[in-house]
């Protein structure tokens, strides 16, 4: 049923998941600018169009 309605619909929502613990939210800001590059890569790089999921370790 996924499969119908990406086929439908496009690709689900790209993910990105925070693994931080619990942080300040001036740390996640700083990390989030820290990966800026890679997660802008992932949301609008073609190559990445069959990754759903982005995976961001602290």
């Amino acid at each position: 049923m996924l499969r119908e309605i990406a086929t439908l619909h496009g690709h689900p929502p790209k993910v990105i998941l925070l693994k931080t613990g619990n942080r300040r939210t001036s740390k996640l800001s700083n990390l989030l600018q820290e990966k800026a590059q890679l997660i802008f890569s992932f949301i609008y790089d073609k190559n990445n169009n069959n990754i759903s999921c982005l995976e961001i370790i602290e």
